[in-house]
């Protein structure tokens, strides 16, 4: 991947770097040109005097020549960013290629025109372009690590908006597999009572009304409060007795410290209703009793009897409910739903968040 990206990322890190870096980048090259001025014999001495204007000079222009390395290497940066056409080399070598090229020449002219220089320094006259080399690889290396790092952030900003995202996604999805056998079987039940009570499939359609009102307005939240998983727990029980001529009874003991204060993943309770009514064959000489209990540690147990319609365990198919409730109850706790089940009761016991 290639370290240009978008400069304007970048820029405001790499113009603080350069603020930075230049004082000492000055420092450390004009230390090693003094040493060797105090080297020199005393007529070479004289031919330089470097008196207090030439040594401000002197320092004002080694300090102009790093600020205009960082500036060549920041503009050739945001060059290349503009440069979306192939040319068949890697951008980054290429940068790094021309920036050490116009660097080069910027001083070795100079440095060849300069004839008294040439005689003074002798050997040590190529000092200033190895050391611009020095400086103007430690500025590329810069670059690269901040660009790199805004990169690597941004990629990383990326990598989290998408799982946010697939997590809502995958939210929307688990709750809307929550209805579609509950309105099949409602309607069914309203089209049975309106042709054999039709008073009792007035009261029906309403309070079907209700529950298909309040799974909308649930449905817009991943947690709601306890109070309002119970309201929505039991208008469905509520419906279901309709359904089921009085077959199916239930209990709630809760705090009301918890229906303020305790939320839920929502629809949890209901699903967990749903699983209980699809998957036992109760009756009006054998009802089906639901309980709904807290217990002090902050957790909820979900209770039903077991009047299994399958005996032997064929047919028996909790898997996608309960593997429902535990995805969704996994994107808010550790502490997953715990299924305990015995020759009468099947119960699950349900982590309350908030407390």
């Amino acid at each position: 991947m290639s370290l240009i990206s978008s400069f304007r990322q970048h820029k405001r890190k790499l113009y603080k770097i350069a603020f930075i870096t230049t004082p000492l980048f000055c420092l450390l090259s004009l230390i090693p040109m003094i040493l060797f001025l105090q080297t020199l014999p005393p007529e070479k001495a004289e031919l330089i005097d470097m008196t207090p204007l030439k040594t401000f000079l002197s320092i004002l222009l080694v300090t102009g020549n790093f600020i205009l390395q960082w500036g060549v290497n920041i503009g050739l940066l945001k060059a290349f960013e503009k440069t979306t056409q192939d040319i068949g080399i890697n951008k980054d070598w290429l940068r790094y290629l021309l920036s050490h090229s116009i660097i080069f020449l910027m001083l070795f002219f100079p440095i060849l025109l300069a004839d008294d220089y040439r005689l003074l320094m002798g050997n040590f006259k190529l000092y200033p372009l190895f050391s611009n080399f020095a400086s103007n690889s430690f500025i590329l290396i810069m670059i690269s690590l901040v660009v790199s790092r805004n990169e690597f952030a941004r990629l990383k900003l990326e990598k989290a908006e998408l799982e946010i995202s697939q997590l809502i996604t995958q939210q929307e999805q688990l709750k809307q597999q929550i209805h579609p056998h509950f309105l099949f079987n409602a309607l069914g039940t309203l089209q049975i009572l309106i042709k054999s009570d039709a008073p009792k499939a007035l009261l029906y359609a309403q309070r079907l009304a209700i529950f298909l009102r309040a799974s909308l307005t649930l449905a817009q939240s991943d947690i709601v409060s306890v109070r309002e998983e119970i309201a929505f727990f039991e208008n469905y029980l509520q419906l279901q007795q309709m359904r089921f001529d009085q077959a199916i009874n239930y209990q709630i003991n809760i705090p009301d410290v918890i229906l303020d204060n305790a939320k839920l993943p929502v629809f949890s309770l209901q699903l967990l209703a749903e699983n209980a009514i699809k998957h036992n064959a109760f009756s009006s000489k054998s009802p089906m009793e639901i309980l709904l209990i807290y217990e002090p540690n902050s957790f909820l147990w979900v209770s039903n009897d077991k009047f299994p319609k399958y005996k032997n365990g064929k047919g028996k198919e909790y898997g996608i409910g309960l593997k429902n409730l535990t995805n969704r109850f996994r994107h808010f706790t550790e502490d997953l739903p715990q299924i305990v089940e015995t020759d009468n009761h099947f119960k699950v016991k349900l982590k309350i968040l908030g407390i």
